[in-house]
This record gives C-alpha cells, structure tokens and sequence, in this order.
C-alpha cells in the first residue's frame, strides 16, 4: 500500500499533504494548491537503519501494508505459504525495535493480489480463489493487537485483479480494479456498523484498459479526489483524477493524457503543491515526475507535467513510494537486488532533487513496501527477504 487511507489524510498532516485545508475554487486556470517549502541543501541527507524484525514471521509471496491510527498498530497483510490471507500487527517503537503482537490466524481463505487500507477499520482488497473481488474488515485489539474479522463484501463484486484500496471518506472505501475485459473501474463501498461493505457506486466505462494500478488522494475545491496513475495499454503512465462524493458517486474530473512515455511499477503520492509518480522507464531506471492539477472554467481538472528527477537514480527492479515533509520517500530494489530509499526534495516549483539515501544497509530485498509513522521521520520497510521470509526494517528519516 500505498497511502491508501484517505482518512488518515483528513485526520493528520502527514499522509498525503502538507495541509488538509479546502482548496479554494478557481476563477480561471491557476494551481491547484500554493504551499511554502523551506529551501534544503542536496545530497545530504542520511536514512538511518534502526532496527528489524528478525525471524518472527514466515514465508509470504505478497505483502501489503498500512498504519492503523486507530489500534497504532503497523498491520501486514501477507499472501502465506499456504496461499492463504493473514494479516499481522507489529508494534515499532520510537527507537525502531519491532515486536510482532497479533495475527489473524485462518480467519481467511486462499487468495491473491492483496491490497490494505487502514481507516475506521482495517479493510483488506484481494482476489478470491474464485477470481472476485473481495473486502474484508477486521478490528485490531489497541493493546494486545490481535485481529478479528469483522464482515465482508459477499458476492457484490466479479472477476478482477490488480486490485487496490484506499479510504476516500469516513466509512467509505473506493477499490480501483482491472476487470475481467482488461479495464479500469473504481467502486465505491461503504462499511456498516457490523463489518459488513455495502456496494455504492462505480465509473462505469470511463476508462480503458489498464496492467497496473496505484492509488493516492486528495481535496481539491473543498472536494474528495481519487488519483490513480496507471499502465495504459500502450505500456504508457497516464494519471487520472476522480470525484468521489459522499454517497459513493464517481466522477472522473481529468487526466494527464500522453503527457509521460513507457513506465512499469508505477507508484504515486501527494506532495505539497504536487502530484508525484514514481516510475520503472524503458531504460529501467527510476524516474519521479510531478504534476500540477490546475482547474479550469468548465469544471474540468487538467493535470498538467511540471517536472521530473532525470537521472538521478539508476537502475530499479521493484518500487515503493510514500510522502515525506517537503518531499516523497522512495524504496527501492536496486539493480543489484537489494533494498535502499532515497529521499526527493520537491520544490515549491515542482522541480524535484535528490537530498540522500540509505547507502548500504540492508541486504536482498522484493515485494518492497515503505509505511510512515505519525511524525513522518520513522519508516518501515515490509519486505520478502532472499530467503522468502517477511521482515520488517525500520528506519529513521530526519531532516
């Protein structure tokens, strides 16, 4: 995940922006948003390892991860050795020991692209053994951390895969699918007070078809908005702006139309003024871009590309990207194969700098995740090791 729980963004400054202020409506075309970044200096910034979770979970071949605000729990939602879907809490102290405290046991059956948000509850997305969609809630004990299945979402959903969740408003959840004719939808969902998830609305056929998916939000004119940023057909980024409003509806608002060239691992967050994407290029290397979401007289959201990272980074064989003060936070499997973040400054310009990374301090690494704590300067990594197993890696990322 992501910064998926979009209610996160209107509890904390720290998820998705730097302000959960409305945004004002536009008289005629103008940003979006004006936010003041205080000026840093380049290539100095160091990611300090803390600490890890040695061997206390077993092997997985997915992972996806959240912060729950409501139990302070970190929960891992792991594909197990046996295909089944188990999430996990985790306890990270401030000097960055993890301690594993509850799991949710054979609570779920087996299954496939998994996907987590933490909201009101902890809510997982993943593809049943049938190839449906599927939501489940669960409750995260706040002090013993244990997991309790709460409902689900039945049989309200069919085929997809590529699936991602995040939470839009209070007591509502968008999933963003590829659907059984290779397409893009969104769904809205809205969990009821006994755990249950009740399908609201969709986007219908406003989009095409799609390979990869991922999901950010953000308020634009006192308004809900899912980004998604996308695999086109074409192997193209295209980034998609929709309104979610509070009965579920989805409007889509814009899109950044053939702006950005061939991308794989695509990934996106909210930074100050910015939209940022992450991306795998033809070239294999990792490139950031930022996008500036400008309203226009007739309603519309045109996203337009300020500025991009170059060559600053090299080559990438997995992606993990999560905002940071004054910037985005990127994990990544480096060329030979194993984990480093690094830390982009994006201006109030747009351009985007590289401050620092983790150099070499952690070893083999895949299905690379990057989770942020409440004060934004203590990470973690969820992440399959060379030998299979998940560990979790902590880190500390000051200015």
């Amino acid at each position: 995940m992501n910064l998926k729980s979009f209610s996160l963004f209107l509890a904390t400054t720290v998820l998705l922006s730097s302000t959960v202020a409305p945004l004002s409506q536009a008289a005629t075309p103008q940003p979006i948003t004006t936010t003041t970044v205080p000026t840093l200096a380049m290539g100095t910034h160091l990611i300090t390892r803390l600490g890890d979770s040695g061997n206390q979970a077993g092997q997985v071949s997915e992972i996806a991860s959240d912060y729950d605000y409501s139990s302070r729990r970190l929960v891992t939602a792991v594909r197990t050795a046996g295909n089944r879907l188990k999430l996990i809490s985790w306890r990270v102290a401030s000097n960055g020991d993890v301690v594993r405290l509850g799991d949710s046991g054979n609570q779920a059956g087996e299954t496939t692209q998994i996907d987590i948000a933490a909201g009101n509850q902890v809510v997982t997305a993943s593809r049943t053994a049938s190839g449906n969609l599927k939501l489940i809630s669960w409750q995260v004990d706040p002090a013993s951390g244990d997991i309790s299945r709460l409902g689900d979402s039945g049989n309200q959903a069919g085929t997809a895969s590529v699936i991602k969740i995040m939470q839009i408003h209070p007591q509502t959840y968008v999933t963003a699918v590829r659907t059984a004719s290779g397409n893009l939808k969104l769904i809205s969902w809205y969990l009821q007070p006994d755990g249950s998830l009740v399908r609201l609305q969709d986007s219908g056929n406003t989009a095409g078809a799609i390979s990869e998916i991922a999901l950010s939000g953000l308020s634009i004119q006192d308004r809900r908005h899912v980004v998604t940023a996308v695999r086109t057909e074409q192997g193209r980024l295209k980034v998609i702006l929709w309104e979610v409003d509070q009965q579920g509806e989805i409007t889509r608002r814009g899109d950044s139309g053939n702006q950005a060239g061939q991308a794989r691992m695509i990934r996106v967050a909210k930074s100050g003024n910015y939209i940022v994407t992450a991306v795998r290029t033809a070239a294999g290397r990792l490139k950031l871009i930022s996008w500036d979401a400008v309203a226009t007289q007739g309603g519309q959201i045109n996203l337009v590309r300020v500025a991009d990272s170059g060559n600053q980074a090299g080559e990438i064989g997995d992606n993990a990207l999560i905002y940071s003060p004054r910037g985005v936070t990127s994990a990544v499997k480096t060329a030979s194969d194993n984990l480093k973040l690094i830390r982009w400054h994006v201006t109030p310009t747009g351009t985007i700098d590289r401050l620092g990374d983790s150099g070499n301090q952690a070893g083999n690494a895949s299905l690379i995740n990057l989770t942020a704590f409440s004060e934004q300067t203590l990470l973690v990594t969820p992440l399959k090791t060379s030998n299979n197993r998940l560990k979790l890696i902590s880190w500390e990322d000051g200015i």
